[in-house]
């Protein structure tokens, strides 16, 4: 591809749930790692700071995917072993690989599994996905025993 994608003002979910269509039928189609039972679905996706976010599932992998918004900054990528992206979200730091499809362009991905041979249907995979993009901008609240409590209470005085 030699022109960078301008980005997408609507949600991208149809287009990724097409070309990863595409992409089953006409170069993973007979690829062992194929789970018959899992369907191509793009699941969750909605804007997080300025860009798209949510979770791509094939029959090959579930990916958690950061793709353009039109309008928005986006980094230059460049598409090498090495060259990953670690983005920090509230529930933790995910590293990123960036990638490249026609029709979508440059976007970053994270792979969540793959393989997915344990995965029993389709049904599974979708609550993975949304279960991921609950978690993911989840505050990370963590219990305080009792005198950690204490503590904390004695200097917010």
């Amino acid at each position: 591809m030699s022109e960078q994608h301008p980005g997408f003002a609507l949600n991208p979910s149809p287009i990724l749930e097409q070309v990863f269509s595409n992409v089953l039928e006409n170069r993973m189609q007979d690829m062992p790692l194929i789970n018959r039972r899992v369907e191509v679905e793009a699941v969750g996706f909605e804007e997080w700071e300025g860009q798209w976010l949510g979770v791509l599932i094939t029959p090959w992998f579930i990916n958690l995917i950061l793709i353009r918004k039109e309008g928005s900054p986006w980094p230059q990528l460049e598409l090498a072993k090495g060259n990953e992206i670690n983005i920090a979200f509230p529930q933790g730091t995910y590293r990123f690989c960036p990638r490249e499809e026609e029709g979508i362009g440059h976007y970053l991905c994270c792979s969540l599994m793959s393989p997915l041979q344990e995965i029993n249907s389709h049904d599974e995979a979708r609550r993975l996905a949304l279960d991921v993009m609950r978690l993911i901008r989840q505050l990370p609240l963590v219990q305080l025993d009792n005198v950690e409590a204490a503590q904390a209470s004695a200097c917010s005085a």
